[in-house]
């Protein structure tokens, strides 16, 4: 599925201890990766046969720093956008900021504190971002327009991340309890709840009728939307796992953690807990050595893993199963 020997990509600046640390999109043979390091937002573009650019995009006070950050397209336009503690900030591919849209304080809000920003996800289809913070709240803005849509009440306990549906208008958020709602992008009501068992929820992925989320204590769980069963629980890694991507055409999830331990999962089109042949499925496994991964993406024939306190990107390639095939039978 992907070679063992992995290849070293150089980054301008180390990327941050932070979950979903690593975001790519693919335009017109350029595949472009982004990170946050400190407080600065840094993007990588990589061309076959071209050496590769780095670029500082933007910084965040240093007392504010960043959160996350992820590309999403708006018609032909692939933007950027970054959610610092405070601030979101909308950008273009050429660095211009369209867009600054600034955290206000709720209603009953005892503390002197401003609560933050945490999780990100666009809705290409109806041009909306959804923000989470940290006193529960989702915050909707469109894109169109570049202007404010709702703030929803939404969880009791701070947001850690949010995932949206590739090919349908469905949005879900996940808080640090565990608690997961599945929401409609369009009516922006909530559709489902999954119950939290008190342990953060760090990241989500969606692939069909299927939700796939990562926990503070290292465990990968399989949901199916629709009914919000639990049909997989897997004990991935040995501490946190930190980040979750997903291959929509290879039906293949990664994930990544604190313990240096990357994985690819295949993810079959009917999940069944009773069937050996219809669970999800390890096919690729690499220990990255001493290295705490925040990040990975699929990215045209890479697997790409971030490095907490390293220069460097590692990545796989991956392989022709169909070629190997024809090379073994040649031999």
């Amino acid at each position: 599925m992907f070679s063992p020997k992995a290849k070293q990509c150089a980054l301008a600046a180390s990327a941050s201890l932070l979950p979903n640390n690593l975001d790519s999109i693919q335009t017109k043979g350029t595949v472009y990766l982004t990170y946050i390091s400190n407080a600065a937002i840094w993007v990588t573009s990589c061309r076959e046969g071209a050496e590769d650019e780095h670029r500082n995009f933007c910084s965040f006070p240093s007392h504010a720093g960043a959160n996350e950050v992820k590309f999403f397209q708006l018609g032909e336009r692939i933007l950027l956008a970054a959610a610092g503690i405070k601030e979101v900030r909308l950008l273009k591919l050429d660095g211009e900021v369209l867009m600054v849209y600034k955290i206000s304080k709720p209603e009953n809000h005892d503390e002197s504190e401003l609560p933050q920003f945490r999780g990100i996800a666009h809705v290409d289809d109806h041009q909306q971002l959804i923000i989470g913070d940290s006193v529960g709240r989702i915050h909707v803005v469109n894109t169109s327009t570049m202007t404010p849509k709702a703030i929803l009440p939404a969880h009791d306990t701070s947001v850690q991340c949010l995932t949206k549906h590739a090919q349908k208008p469905i949005v879900a958020s996940a808080d640090v309890e565990g608690r997961i709602i599945i929401w409609d992008a369009r009516s922006l009501k909530s559709l489902a709840e999954i119950k939290g068992d008190g342990t953060c929820c760090t990241s989500m992925v969606m692939l069909d009728e299927y939700l796939v989320a990562s926990y503070q204590d290292g465990r990968v769980a399989v949901f199916r939307i629709s009914t919000c069963a639990k049909l997989s629980d897997i004990s991935a890694h040995a501490r946190a796992a930190y980040g979750l991507a997903v291959d929509t055409k290879r039906r293949l999830v990664a994930s990544v953690g604190l313990d240096s331990k990357a994985f690819v999962w295949y993810l079959p089109r009917k999940l069944c807990e009773e069937s050996s042949q219809q669970r999800i499925q390890t096919v690729f496994t690499a220990t990255i050595k001493d290295r705490m991964l925040p990040g990975v993406a699929f990215a045209d024939k890479w697997f790409r893993v971030a490095c907490f306190d390293s220069y460097k990107m590692v990545q796989f390639l991956r392989t022709d199963p169909s070629a190997k095939a024809k090379a073994e039978t040649a031999q």
